[in-house]
């Protein structure tokens, strides 16, 4: 797909071929984390927009860029966070493309700072969102992108010499491919295993190890005691808390969170599982629900604000989510005075991989739950050894700091290495594991949907049959899902 993007006949094609490729590799593990011809198109694109930009900017101020925002979920909670934490500052918002219902409580972090908050109008035209991007964000002295990982809107932004103001991406999907490489002045990593990767994968040369921010707030102050009297559970009930976007626990393989929870209800019969953020309906749950009907509690959503705490408050442990863990999930277990369990991956935050949180069988993770839910000194001393590493990295002191330097990192406006799509791994990574939750099935529908342009090929290797598809025209280019077309492209 890549190859082929270069083979359109104009910028606007070149852009939509170029956005069904990111779409597709956001979406499929591929083991493929940047690509120069995917970004060329959209950088190609910029250089032809010419529109008159503010040579002033204020100092201390930075505008967050934002996809679209979200009630629940770690992703809108990192840029709270941000904002919070750097109070010193006065911070915008803009959200690009918003159609999930808004969460107010950022709009009233942001204008605390002293900022506001700019809400691109639904269907206005990707071109159209670009320019108006780059002329506000040329009034600010950072900018920092929060972007969803297969949107070139930003790319479009800021692919320009003309404008000169310092971009730092906020690497959230550090795990997968995503599309600002090649305009990042410095990457925001989340931490040290997967900096490697932006490093090798994706030709990030200046990257900084900055984490999530921590919530300093006292909204996670309510007791156990208070929680469990406000939720009408039972003191002697042991709950287990679980808690992220329900593909994080898309099974890759077995064991998956579904074995986690009926061995540990076989186990322990009295115990009570929340979990929180998935979809009831969907994948295994609704099985389990059947099997486990009166221990297993399926929260689909909880407002941050007021029921999460309580939850999270009641429980006795927190087994974050598997196959891939849930980073602000996990800040705000420790911050709530909770144990957490998480099976190691490589992935998680290096305060987690360095404490007695992480599990390096799954035999492991059973047996610390079961000892954690009947031995307070003993969970206790997983707690403690897991806020040690917490306080020393992540506290919000300094976070700030870090915060601070990776402002500075910034200002050079050194861009990172995209002039060679850099090579993927020739073996499957931990990353690559871990992502195959984001994979959809490669069935014929899914293939149709999303790609236009295929050859089928047929060759035996090794004794198997091999099926390649790319290179044949089968599809009319009207039939896209994607909001980057040639229509809509146009200036």
């Amino acid at each position: 797909m890549a190859k082929d993007i270069a083979k359109g006949r104009s910028v606007a094609e070149r852009c939509a071929r170029a956005q069904e490729a990111a779409t597709f590799a956001v979406t499929h593990t591929t083991d493929i984390f940047a690509s120069l011809e995917v970004e060329k198109p959209f950088l190609e694109l910029a250089q032809t927009i010419n529109v008159p930009l503010e040579s002033e900017y204020r100092p201390g101020t930075v505008l967050h860029v934002m996809t679209e925002a979200y009630k629940a979920g770690g992703h809108t909670r990192c840029v709270e966070r941000w904002i919070s934490l750097m109070a010193k500052q006065q911070h915008s918002c803009v959200i690009l493309r918003q159609n999930a219902p808004f969460p107010k409580q950022l709009k009233e972090i942001v204008e605390r700072s002293g900022g506001k908050m700019y809400m691109e109008q639904p269907g206005e035209k990707i071109v159209k969102k670009a320019v108006n991007l780059r002329c506000l964000a040329a009034r600010f002295e950072y900018v920092v992108l929060h972007i969803h990982m297969d949107d070139p809107t930003a790319l479009i932004a800021f692919g320009t010499e003309e404008f000169t103001r310092p971009v730092i991406f906020f690497n959230h999907a550090d795990h997968i491919f995503w599309l600002g490489v090649s305009i990042a002045h410095c990457v925001a990593e989340l931490n040290t295993y997967r900096a490697e990767i932006s490093r090798k994968y994706r030709g990030v040369g200046n990257s900084f190890l900055l984490g999530i921010p921590s919530d300093h707030s006292s909204i996670l102050s309510v007791t156990k005691e208070e929680a469990r009297k406000k939720l009408g559970i039972s003191l002697q009930c042991k709950i287990i808390y679980s808690g992220g976007n329900e593909m994080k626990y898309l099974s890759v393989g077995r064991p998956d969170f579904r074995d986690i929870v009926s061995d540990l209800i076989h186990r322990e019969p009295e115990l009570q599982f929340y979990i929180a953020g998935i979809n009831p309906t969907r994948s295994f749950w609704p099985k389990l629900k059947k099997v486990f009907p009166d221990n297993l509690h399926l929260l689909p959503s909880l407002d941050y604000a007021n029921e999460y705490p309580l939850y999270l408050a009641a429980a006795d442990l927190v087994i974050d989510s598997w196959p891939v863990s849930g980073e602000t999930a996990a800040i705000d277990a420790v911050q709530a005075g909770k144990p957490i369990l998480s099976l190691s991956a490589k992935l998680q935050a290096d305060y987690l991989v360095q404490s007695a949180a992480i599990c390096s069988t799954y035999d492991e993770l059973i047996e610390k739950a079961q000892k954690i839910l009947h031995d307070d000194e003993y969970a206790q001393r997983v707690y403690a050894s897991i806020y040690t590493n917490f306080s020393s990295e992540n506290d919000t002191g300094r976070w700030e700091k870090r915060c601070q330097q990776l402002y500075s990192i910034a200002q050079k406006k050194s861009h990172s290495n995209l002039a060679v799509s850099p090579i993927p791994p020739q073996d499957v990574t931990l990353v690559s594991l871990s992502t195959c939750r984001w994979t959809n099935p490669s069935v014929a529908a899914d293939i149709l949907r999303r790609c236009r342009r295929w050859l089928i090929q047929f060759r035996i290797r090794k004794g198997a049959l091999q099926i390649r598809l790319f290179g044949m025209y089968i599809i009319s280019p009207r039939i896209s899902t994607y909001e980057t077309n040639s229509e809509n492209l146009s200036l």
